[in-house]
């Protein structure tokens, strides 16, 4: 699991720090994903953005564009439903639109209710690790082909610290975060060239924060586009891609 603080001092990314990569980014619908968008397309990076619909994305594509930022490809695909064909369905697509993915970067966590063990029901349980685990490994293992093209790729997911140890409240969504560093862990030792890691980035103003400490006092979060919570992404892609 990494986070903001791990970040050296002195990282100064390169305004074209993500020239000609190609990134997948799940999540560009939530405020956080949103912001980091604009940010990896402002290095220079080529999005890949799937959406439920293209309408949904279609004021940040203009946006990237009117920024001088690489024009995105908007994907309409709802991947909490899609099954193993679809994913396979997508590589291919994906396979002659751009030939080659250099990084995934899932941001795109569900608000699940927060509730003792004994009262979070069944579905809650189902539902998180479909969207947790289970959705990402599908989209892994359809986009393996295309991250093996470049010699060197990377895959971050956003995690929360419940992933990494167990808290009150949070048993679903725990047990699902834990499994997904699980699997982060296990396509690195089977795919050394692609770098998978979880990204924890603190406590920041998000729409998911809200869902989760509605009372919550705002002024001292940081923002979702605060540079201190960008610049832990962009270094992870940095050093998986270096």
């Amino acid at each position: 699991m990494c986070c903001p603080e791990a970040v050296p001092a002195d990282f100064d990314p390169a305004p074209d720090l993500l020239q000609h990569r190609n990134l997948l980014l799940v999540g560009a619908h939530t405020d956080l994903g949103h912001a980091l968008a604009r940010c990896l397309a402002g290095h220079g990076a080529t999005l890949l953005l799937p959406t439920r619909k293209e309408r949904l994305l279609a004021p940040l594509y203009d946006d990237i564009v009117a920024n001088d930022g690489p024009e995105p490809l908007l994907i309409a695909m709802d991947l909490d439903k899609a099954e193993s064909a679809h994913f396979d369905a997508l590589a291919e697509g994906l396979a002659d639109a751009v030939t080659v993915i250099h990084g995934l970067v899932h941001v795109d966590l569900p608000a699940a209710p927060l509730s003792p063990l004994v009262n979070s029901s069944p579905e809650t349980w189902q539902s998180c690790f479909h969207s947790i685990v289970h959705q990402p490994m599908l989209l892994l293992r359809g986009l393996l082909p295309l991250l093996q093209v470049t010699e060197r790729a990377a895959a971050i997911f956003l995690t929360l610290p419940c992933g990494r140890s167990g808290a009150a409240n949070w048993g679903p969504l725990g047990a699902a975060l834990a499994a997904r560093e699980n699997l982060c862990n296990t396509l690195t030792r089977e795919h050394p060239s692609i770098h998978c890691s979880t990204l924890d980035t603190g406590p920041v103003s998000s729409d998911l924060r809200r869902r989760f400490y509605p009372a919550e006092e705002r002024a001292g979060l940081r923002a979702v586009d605060d540079p201190f919570v960008q610049n832990a992404f962009l270094h992870r892609l940095s050093v998986a891609l270096d």
